[in-house]
């Protein structure tokens, strides 16, 4: 998905293929640019590559965790500051600061719990298993205690106002479970997004490793980056795992709502 806004919206499908999105961004210059992360950091590498020629006042990411390196690369690429935001149709929603990763949440009509996995709350900067979300506005269906199985961690109160703080670390249920060892993504991801020939990926766990499927933007070595997972996965507690990473032209995303799922567990599979 991507969003020009604001006066004259204009909805640029994901699942398009990547030529014409860019043709199509070319033709209308958005003075502003809002889409999923994962998509700002294809169009980020097409900006640097030269093929895609705008330049918005302002860059929104939304729907999926946008990582410090991704609004590194966004930023470098189109010279401004990247907001981030958090939405949920069961009525929790956040924005940061522009270049700013500590998300703030309308909590006014929301009660937020952030719990352990036997919904115990966790402490101050502890990463939360998941959160409760009950709405407080919603009579015709109340939600009481709503599971989002979004990670967050609670950050300092803010001496301006008293909303909810928080960083979000992605989502519980993309965590990949072996027989031994518990693999959180952010294991296989740190390597990832150090690869900067590596525009896009999706990892599918296997019985006893991952599949890396990875949209490159320049020749990347694959056994070497073969070799960085493995020894990462080694480092996380998973030993001798079969790691095997393929170059593919681009990702499946879904047909309804564009996003990419960038770790399938084999529960998901």
């Amino acid at each position: 998905m991507v969003r020009i806004r604001p006066f004259d919206p204009h909805l640029v499908p994901a699942t398009l293929p990547l030529g014409e999105i860019v043709g199509r961004l070319n033709v209308l210059q958005p003075p502003m640019l809002s889409g999923y992360a994962s998509m700002l950091v294809r169009l980020a590498a097409e900006a640097r590559a030269g093929r895609l020629q705008i330049t918005p006042a302002q860059v929104s990411s939304t729907s999926e965790t946008l990582l410090p390196e991704m609004r590194s690369a966004v930023r470098a690429a189109f010279g401004v500051p990247v907001v981030d935001g958090f939405g949920s149709t069961e009525g929790l929603v956040g924005r940061t600061g522009p270049d700013d990763d500590v998300l703030v949440f309308s909590t006014d009509m929301c009660i937020v719990e952030l719990v352990d996995a036997h919904n115990q709350p966790v402490a101050r900067g502890a990463a939360s298993a998941k959160v409760l979300v009950t709405n407080l506005y919603n009579l015709t269906q109340p939600l009481i205690r709503y599971e989002l199985t979004d990670a967050f961690v609670q950050q300092p109160d803010a001496a301006e106002h008293g909303y909810l703080q928080a960083r979000v670390h992605g989502r519980s249920d993309d965590v990949l479970h072996y027989d031994t060892v518990d693999v959180h993504p952010i294991v296989i991801r740190s390597v990832l997004v150090r690869t900067p020939e590596v525009v896009d990926y999706q990892v599918r766990q296997t019985r006893c490793g991952i599949n890396v499927f990875a949209v490159t933007a320049d020749e990347c070595r694959l056994s070497g980056l073969a070799d960085r997972l493995r020894q990462a996965l080694f480092d996380g507690g998973l030993r001798e795992a079969d790691v095997t990473v393929h170059r593919v032209d681009r990702l499946d995303r879904h047909p309804v709502s564009g996003k990419l799922r960038s770790f399938v567990p084999l529960t998901a599979a």
